[in-house]
């Protein structure tokens, strides 16, 4: 089975790649498989194969279009990129799936189908991505790094292929025959490479028994690893190869034919193959393959190279990407809302103007899912490549968000304003001759309270809905004649609303920064106890009565870096000691502010650590604004440690991609402090909505707006990783020293609650936590009479909400007249299947006029229309259409 690696960047950026040789495997291949209906090639990646595509000549189109035919060539995968498996959100994962699917198929139709999933790169595996894989259709899955003590399980047991079953309410439909090849990793045996740089000697009349019959003993070896006898899957491939297919088919060949001229002799027949013909030949046979449940982290390749540092390795990448992510949501729900007006014929302006704008957007978003993208584990330049990628995209999607919005709102249709994102710090100047607008936008399915924050110009402000009613504001000191303003809203479903910000005479409602110590920070739900030292001492949940003993520290793991030894680096988190240094567990310095919003405490616990504590009056939940430096000291990895009093005997809960719950326990390895073995790195997980660790009094809840890694590394305790810089290269083929000096910024929002707590609410407080509003302000020329020009609002539910355990996952647009909707059922428990009439969400102002089921990927349809009336869904299930409504305005 003949295939290439081609990342989307690593130790190039995807131009670089694509020039130095992706271009070149993909003629060269073309034209060696045209010559030579026998041979076979698989791909994986859609975002190479359409720049190849768009540069490739009418004959080379035509031969791959052949070879499609033939089945000589085939896909696998299909995803826009080959995403990380650890720290992408399920939405992003569909979402760069979709995106792939849908081009191959604009291309090829149902030729472009695969049925076969593809991870064999990722740094471990997640039941996300088989879950996905299975929803897309695919009825077969090849992974490779899996962790090193359960690979070697699989080998002695025979069972290197199982039938994963990454969710167990589902049956047989949670089920995937997934195989892992018998090496460690994807590429071909050593001395069996003959592509540049380093080619290994041709297969020649002098050597060719020698080479062949190493061959055959290891295809032997192997089969005693697979159930089924008969079939023996030789996987050929590496990074960036066939470049020159000819040499690397040619010496392949020889090995192949000097074997089948021997067959009856040694056993064994050999020809080229695809994952689908392999698939088919060895599920024919009779044969009950075991059964794997959970996920595959983590990933270790040997017993001191635990893969967990990029969990949090360049956070500030892993910061870019969530925000993006939100940005592109923003930019399609409102571009889906715009392109369904019913107003004067507009819509096609909309559509022909910002559709290939979100096109551009969603290629960025689905290349930063890359593997070697948001993992923070390629080279600094490419690095800089993904972030002014990232830079330009969140751009892009805010000028289809902000033109949208201008459409929905618009009165008169000649309007030109410019709007920019208020969310990202753009100074908001409050002319004092006029009411200023603030446009916001909720994404959400849900009617949703929210707390907006802009950066004003002045302290002296009053904001007031559109009807005139003030509203109650808290105004923070930033210093340099900057303010901060907060304010609560309550918008309803996929809605647009206006508020207005005014100058005012009147004493502002803003923070007092006088320094007045509080011991107790209160507010409707909690009572959070501060110690002499300002430090959280203990948290009150005041419905449930729950007192929960609660300290943060922060502290700093010492990279291992000795010479000759497996170092710390971008991949890998191993520390010199078992324990981290405490940093601090006091802050050196606070300032406590108080006001209509929030009661807050603002902390720098060293120069590189600052830290605000928040307590908003009506949310149930603490949260933890944390930056971490720039300039962190070299070779430290940065923790925050919250210990409580909540007896989890070693077990935690975090979450696939934000989606299915994956039981932690804690792992007892190897402790060798000689040998520089500590337990410390082989229990940190992926850590990307949610977290939690309970015993049978009280729960405690961790969401985060960003991905990183987290451990519960003795009772009572969870462990953040904030920020690395090792300094050390890990000698996993990047060749670079982790040695960033970013600045990151994160927030984590603290809940606690009884344990018989329903699953998906600490799902939706993740999503809210995620998805807040976005705010728009006018740029430049601000109206004059904004309600002559402008409606105020756009609420096209009018109020109607989903449930909290249903989450609108997609409103995008596919095409010229049809939608993408997607809904998930966030509940976990096994009685947790809801029934949503959507037809009633949606209600009489949008006229539905065609709905009809898909697979998740958008693409192949069920044969009968969806009436929208009761969509079951099951627990974790996601559900997709292919919608067509027009909006009433």
């Amino acid at each position: 089975m003949l295939f290439p690696i081609v990342d989307a960047g690593w130790l190039e950026t995807v131009d670089e790649y694509f020039n130095d040789a992706v271009k070149h495997i993909l003629t060269t291949v073309t034209e060696e498989l045209t010559k030579d209906p026998s041979k076979r090639f698989v791909w994986a990646e859609s975002i190479y194969f359409r720049m190849w595509w768009k540069q490739a000549s009418i004959k080379q189109q035509t031969d791959f279009r052949r070879l499609l035919d033939t089945k000589q060539v085939e896909f696998v995968n299909g995803g826009w990129v080959m995403s990380d498996d650890a720290l992408c959100t399920y939405s992003a994962m569909l979402d760069q799936t979709t995106l792939g699917h849908q081009y191959l198929y604009d291309l090829f139709q149902e030729k472009s189908f695969s049925r076969n999933g593809w991870s064999i790169d990722p740094f471990g595996l997640s039941a996300v991505t088989a879950k996905i894989n299975k929803g897309c259709g695919f009825d077969f899955h090849t992974i490779c790094r899996v962790p090193y003590d359960q690979k070697e399980q699989f080998i002695n047991d025979g069972s290197l292929e199982f039938q994963w079953q990454f969710d167990q309410r589902q049956g047989k439909n949670s089920k995937l025959f997934t195989h892992i090849p018998y090496l460690q990793q994807y590429g071909p045996m050593r001395g069996y490479d003959w592509d540049e740089p380093n080619p290994s000697p041709s297969v020649t009349a002098d050597n060719v028994e020698q080479v062949s019959m190493v061959v055959v003993d290891a295809v032997k070896l192997w089969n005693q690893s697979y159930r089924s006898k008969k079939h023996i899957n030789f996987m050929f491939g590496e990074d960036f190869k066939f470049v020159k297919a000819q040499t690397q088919f040619g010496n392949m060949s020889r090995i192949m034919d000097w074997v089948n001229q021997r067959s009856d002799q040694l056993g064994i027949k050999m020809r080229y193959s695809t994952p689908s013909e392999y698939f088919d030949a060895v599920t024919q046979d009779d044969i009950e393959y075991p059964t794997k449940t959970g996920d595959f982290f983590p990933y270790a390749d040997n017993v001191n190279s635990y893969w967990t540092g990029y969990y949090s390795s360049h956070p500030e990448m892993k910061d870019a990407v969530r925000k993006n992510e939100h940005m592109l949501r923003n930019a399609e729900v409102l571009l889906a809302l715009a392109h369904s007006t019913t107003r004067a014929n507009q819509q096609n302006q909309i559509y022909n103007q910002h559709l290939e704008l979100l096109n551009q957007v969603r290629s960025v978003n689905g290349e930063i899912q890359h593997h070697d993208a948001i993992t923070g584990t390629e080279k600094d330049h490419v690095l800089r490549s993904y972030v002014l990628g990232i830079e330009k995209s969140i751009h892009d999607a805010n000028q289809v968000s902000t033109h949208s919005i201008l459409h929905l709102l618009q009165k008169n249709q000649t309007l030109r304003y410019n709007l920019l994102d208020a969310s990202r710090g753009e100074l908001f100047k409050v002319h004092s001759d006029r009411r200023n607008p603030l446009i916001l936008f909720n994404s959400l399915g849900w009617q949703t309270q929210g707390t907006v924050r802009i950066t004003v110009d002045r302290s002296n402000v009053k904001v007031t809905n559109d009807r005139h009613e003030s509203i109650p504001i808290q105004v923070d000191d930033l210093g340099d004649s900057t303010f901060a303003l907060y304010f609560d809203q309550v918008m309803d479903a996929i809605s647009v609303n206006t508020v207005f910000i005014t100058s005012s005479d009147d004493a502002p409602s803003s923070s007092s920064s006088n320094n007045h110590k509080r011991s107790v920070l209160s507010n409707r739900f909690y009572d959070v106890t501060l110690d002499q030292h300002d430090a959280i001492q203990s948290i009150y949940h005041k419905k449930y009565k729950l007192k929960t003993t609660l300290r943060t520290t922060y502290k700093s793991y010492e990279s291992f870096g000795k010479a000759g030894e497996q170092a710390s680096g971008a991949y890998i988190f191993r520390p010199t000691k078992a324990d981290p240094d405490v940093i601090s567990d006091t802050p050196r310095t606070s300032r406590h502010q108080s006001g209509n919003i929030y009661q807050q405490v603002a902390q720098q616990y060293a120069p590189y650590i600052r830290q605000t504590i928040k307590l908003h009056k009506d949310q149930d939940g603490i949260l933890m604004d944390i930056t971490i430096g720039p300039e962190i000291p070299l070779h430290s990895e940065i923790v925050l440690s919250i210990d409580t009093n909540i007896h989890n005997k070693g077990r935690m809960v975090t979450e696939d991609n934000g989606l299915i719950n994956m039981h932690r326990q804690y792992r007892n390895s190897p402790l060798n402090e000689s040998a520089h073995l500590f337990p410390a790195s082989s229990n940190y997980y992926p850590f990307v909505y949610h977290a939690h660790i309970q015993d049978d009094d009280a729960q405690l809840v961790i969401c985060t707006n960003t991905s990183r890694g987290i451990a519960s590394l003795r009772d009572g305790q969870l462990e953040i990783m904030l920020h690395r810089r090792t300094g050390y290269d890990d000698r996993r083929g990047v060749n670079t020293p982790l040695n960033t000096t970013s600045t990151t910024h994160v927030q984590l929002l603290l809940t606690t609650q009884p344990p018989t707590n329903k699953n998906w609410f600490k799902s939706h407080v993740a999503h809210l936590h995620n998805y807040p509003f976005g705010s728009y302000m006018f740029h430049e020329q601000v109206p004059v009479d904004y309600e002559q020009e402008l409606m105020t609002r756009f609420v096209p539910l009018r109020s109607r909400t989903l449930p909290k355990n249903v989450h609108l996952m997609n409103l995008n647009v596919k095409n010229q007249d049809e939608l993408l909707f997607r809904l998930v059922n966030l509940e976990q428990d096994d009685d947790g299947a809801v029934v949503v009439n959507v037809r009633q969400w949606l209600g009489d102002d949008i006229e539905v006029s065609f709905a009809q089921e898909t697979l998740l990927n958008g693409i192949v349809r069920h044969v009968n229309d969806d009436d929208l009336v009761n969509v079951r869904l099951e627990p974790l299930q996601i559900r997709t259409f292919v919608v067509k409504f027009e909006i009433k305005v």
